[in-house]
């Protein structure tokens, strides 16, 4: 807006009736929106605090001397947003590209004792997703330049690629930190040429995954919105990204005890049909997968531990 109204004080675009009040909540009344012509709508302002546990969707429990939503974290997951709206997978804490097999991962991540569960990790989010760093496997022509990387930021319907120049210099550092926490995609001018080069489909999903993917190509009213939009998934509907697959086998060198012996620890069953059942488990649809690989862990000192040679 300001760059065709240069001479407006504020490029808004929601704006409320006139008021002397600094609460919002004491604002009621139609709003004027702009979205390319001003017109009147209702706007509904509440405060963003829970009341009890349900407000946090039984993933969390509310802390009711803030309002705020204490959020679960377990073994399979950590469920983020003001109201542990969104769940994160461990297993999608790194996702991957399906052309280049690109990594990609979550923010800068900070332990905190949030005295329930043990301690608790503070991920970084936006809209309530997680924010994802770029680290490895673009082409060169691809990758960004020196001094740069890439986020992934989620911007209330889309995911969009955002390049960060000079992100190794103190300053900019600070301010690209500040910018992916508190990311609006109209105001951080994001679609402008050089800043985003990639969008997902809208989407409500809790992660990129699923989604698929548009490298933006030439620019222009004819174009649409974004511009030129060229699939990068090789099939529609089948999204981009995948997480990255848990790495666990068992006895992966041979089993190195009678197997079919029946072992009391597993119970009843032995070193043999546990290898057979354990290796038809799809870890990725599993619902407990990483308790499933500590459990494979712990049964590999029974199954196939070094000095088992001496038992046969």
């Amino acid at each position: 807006i300001n760059s065709i109204h240069k001479s407006e004080k504020c490029p808004w675009l929601l704006r409320s009736p006139g008021t002397a009040s600094y609460d919002l909540l004491d604002v009621d009344g139609r709003w004027n929106i702009w979205t390319g012509a001003i017109f009147q709508t209702e706007v509904s302002i509440k405060c963003n605090e829970c009341l009890d546990d349900s407000d946090c969707n039984l993933n969390g429990v509310c802390n009711k001397s803030n309002g705020e939503c204490e959020c679960d974290a377990d073994e399979d997951a950590v469920y983020l947003g003001g109201h542990c709206e969104v769940k994160l997978r461990n297993e999608c804490r790194t996702i991957i590209g399906e052309l280049y097999n690109e990594t990609w991962t979550v923010g800068a991540v900070t332990l905190k004792d949030t005295g329930r569960m043990g301690s608790s990790e503070v991920i970084d989010q936006e809209y309530s997703r997680p924010v994802y760093s770029y680290v490895d496997g673009l082409p060169e022509d691809q990758a960004p330049r020196e001094n740069a990387s890439f986020s992934l930021l989620y911007s209330g319907s889309r995911w969009s690629r955002i390049n960060l120049p000079r992100i190794n210099d103190e300053t900019a550092a600070e301010y690209w930190k500040w910018q992916t926490s508190n990311y609006h995609a109209f105001w951080a001018r994001a679609y402008e040429p050089g800043v985003t080069d990639v969008v997902s489909a809208p989407t409500t999903g809790d992660t990129p995954v699923n989604a698929d993917f548009f490298r933006i190509g030439q620019r222009g009213h004819q174009h649409g919105s974004f511009g030129q939009l060229f699939p990068m998934q090789s099939q529609t509907g089948g999204g981009y990204y995948r997480c990255q697959p848990l790495e666990c086998t068992f006895c992966s060198t041979g089993i190195t005890v009678d197997e079919d012996v029946a072992r009391p620890e597993l119970l009843g069953t032995s070193c043999g049909n546990y290898s057979w059942y354990v290796n038809s488990l799809d870890l990725e649809t599993f619902p407990h997968p990483i308790a499933a690989c500590q459990e494979m862990e712990s049964m590999e000192q029974l199954c196939c531990p070094p000095s088992a040679n001496e038992e046969l």
